[in-house]
């Protein structure tokens, strides 16, 4: 499982990158009349927006993975609970 998680990872990164880049150079085509700096513009907002929102994911799973790491007694409760009886009474 863990070799899959990182080589699902690594290729969708790979493939999103590269996705990003044939937009980059597509606009750069003849045959497509795109208004030049309106579209360059929109197409720089949108990697950034896509960064930003995949460093606030980032965050977002570290801070809740840190948080989850010193573990709450609730949490403990549900889980002793459920494994102590295995049924739904």
């Amino acid at each position: 499982r863990y070799i899959f998680n990182w080589a699902h990872w690594g290729i969708g990164s790979v493939t999103e990158i590269m996705a990003v880049a044939a937009m980059f150079l597509g606009m750069l085509q003849s045959s497509l009349p795109l208004p030049q700096p309106w579209a360059t513009h929109v197409l720089i907002g949108y990697v950034t927006w896509l960064a930003s929102l995949r460093f606030l994911l980032l965050m977002h799973k570290h801070l809740y993975i840190k948080k989850s790491a010193l573990g709450s007694d609730d949490t403990q409760a549900i889980l002793s609970d459920q494994s102590e009886h295995g049924r739904w009474v």
